[in-house]
């Protein structure tokens, strides 16, 4: 069991107010922020790399398909053809290949920037509670001083027949 849940069971700790807090929620607006930034960037990531495979499909597709018609067909305007729209599914390629190396440089950045906000949080997070715990603690000792004044104070009247060791002797004295 932690020292804050232990508090929050035998100390109000209501009356808890966190300085920091704007700081903290700032840093949680942070992360999830950079979460649905790199969600995102996740999604686009595998958009890239779904239409590279498919363009590396039809380019070993076509390449097939242009070696088997280059043996059977002797029209070399069929052939130009081919070629080029071979040239440009390579150059569509190298495109969505540079697509996707940015799609994971963004995503490799992205999650980098989310580790180090979810541990800034964290450590803000940790520091609330420690504060939570310290003002337990001295709640605590304050409740400890108090009991100990009222007991000190029964005591000193237990001789005295005419206080009670529940009364309060502030008011008698006017």
């Amino acid at each position: 069991m932690s020292s804050t849940q232990r508090t929050a069971r035998d100390v109000d700790t209501r009356g808890f107010a966190y300085a920091m807090e704007p700081l903290r929620r700032q840093a949680q607006w942070r992360v999830d922020s950079l979460t649905q930034q790199l969600t995102h960037a996740k999604s686009q990531l595998a958009k890239a790399e779904a239409a590279l495979t498919d363009t590396e499909a039809q380019i070993r597709r076509f390449s097939e398909e242009g070696a088997l018609g280059a043996r059977a067909s002797v029209d070399p305007n069929a052939y130009r053809r081919m070629l080029a729209y071979l040239a440009h599914l390579q150059q569509l390629h190298s495109q969505q290949s540079h697509a996707r190396n940015d799609a994971r440089k963004t995503c490799a950045e992205l999650q980098a920037a989310c580790n180090a906000a979810q541990l800034r949080l964290e450590a803000i997070e940790s520091h609330r509670d420690e504060s939570r715990a310290l003002f337990a603690q001295e709640a605590r000792r304050k409740q400890a001083s108090e009991t100990d004044r009222d007991w000190l104070a029964r005591v000193a009247h237990a001789g005295d027949p005419h206080v009670a060791p529940h009364q309060s002797t502030e008011g008698e004295s006017a």
